[in-house]
């Protein structure tokens, strides 16, 4: 099974702006368009509590949401959606066999453990030409996921703004 991350970041590495944990209020109409078409490529999406709650009306109501959470028992129940503690290696080998893909959100905890652990096999990461200066950051410098053992697959720039796509693949 792979996992494929995809996210929006300021040049100064932030998922989010602020106290705003919403990036569409600054990500650019070519991200969001990006974003949607990534949601219906796969039927199977994996994030924190604080993703879902941020983007849950957005989500495709088709697709399974894995959704990890430090108190499972307090999450409302929802159709299509699993709260869950356990461990991100037993969440991908409870879907072998179910589905060959899943879409990894975020937010930066969830991305940071799965990097740590080499569970992401691809990264779509787009770079908005804003510096947030405050809110959830990512990383610190541009070289974050070559850091972590993958290559630059692609590189486009998504409008005349400087906003731009990064594809990359964790090396083997």
């Amino acid at each position: 099974m792979r996992t494929i991350a995809v996210a929006a970041i300021s040049v100064d590495g932030y998922l989010t702006k602020g106290t705003n944990p919403n990036p569409s209020s600054w990500t650019s109409e070519e991200d969001k368009n990006h974003y949607h078409n990534m949601l219906h490529r796969y039927d199977v999406y994996l994030m924190g509590s604080k993703t879902y709650q941020v983007a849950k009306n957005a989500l495709p109501a088709n697709a399974h949401k894995i959704v990890m959470s430090h108190n499972v028992s307090e999450q409302p129940k929802a159709a299509g959606v699993t709260f869950t503690d356990k461990s991100f290696r037993d969440i991908l080998s409870s879907f072998e066999g179910k589905t060959s893909e899943i879409l990894v959100l975020g937010g930066a905890s969830v991305f940071h453990q799965l990097l740590e652990q080499k569970l992401i096999d691809e990264a779509y990461i787009t770079i908005e030409p804003v510096r947030n200066g405050s809110g959830v950051q990512l990383s610190t410098h541009g070289h974050y996921f070559e850091d972590k053992g993958f290559t630059l697959s692609e590189e486009k720039q998504l409008n005349n703004k400087g906003t731009l796509l990064k594809h990359y693949i964790l090396k083997k």
